[in-house]
């Protein structure tokens, strides 16, 4: 895999996960000065 069809895969990943995340209802998300940490996971190919 290239470095530019890597670039893609994890754009395409990252993307997916923000759309999944805010399709979410706001209950259970953090409100006002509150954080949460989202974890995103890239599969390498060893």
């Amino acid at each position: 895999m290239s470095s530019s069809e890597k670039k893609q895969w994890g754009d395409k990943v990252s993307h997916t996960v923000f759309s999944s995340y805010s399709r979410l209802p706001n209950k259970g998300k953090p409100q006002g000065r509150e954080v949460t940490l989202q974890l995103e996971a890239e599969l390498v190919n060893l």
